[in-house]
């Protein structure tokens, strides 16, 4: 009987070094999946902001009050904007600022010395919106 008793207690004992082992491959291994998982998730987050922080700017950058003209305006480059037409057919003159009147501004333009002539520097700078 003792044979038999050493027997069956020697394979409990395989049986229960087994179970440990696998026991601690789990724990491993549920581990190693938690690690790669949180890792995953941290570069999502990291993702996820960075386009928050996009869009933000994008916001920033189209972002004006409704019903007034923006602050900013460019010089037109090529100095030609001078006469206006509409939709409707209709050409409006062009704005001569202070001081000048539309017969000087007719003469400087035939002359060459307004934004006509390429070589010259234009003296009335247009402002564009942006």
């Amino acid at each position: 009987m003792n044979s038999r008793s050493s027997k069956s207690e020697s394979k409990i004992n395989q049986v229960f070094v087994g179970q440990q082992k696998m026991a601690v491959y789990f724990v491993w291994k549920i581990g190693s999946i938690y690690s790669e998982l949180t890792k995953k998730f941290e570069s999502l987050s990291d993702h996820v902001n960075m386009l928050d922080n996009q869009v933000a700017q994008t916001v920033d950058s189209f972002k004006r009050e409704e019903g007034f003209i923006p602050r900013k305006t460019n010089t037109n480059p090529r100095c030609t904007a001078s006469v206006v037409t509409l939709r409707s057919g209709k050409q409006l003159a062009p704005n001569l600022g202070k001081g000048i009147t539309i017969d000087e501004f007719i003469e400087l333009e035939n002359d060459g010395d307004a934004c006509g002539n390429r070589n010259s520097h234009c003296r009335f700078p247009f402002k564009l919106g942006k």
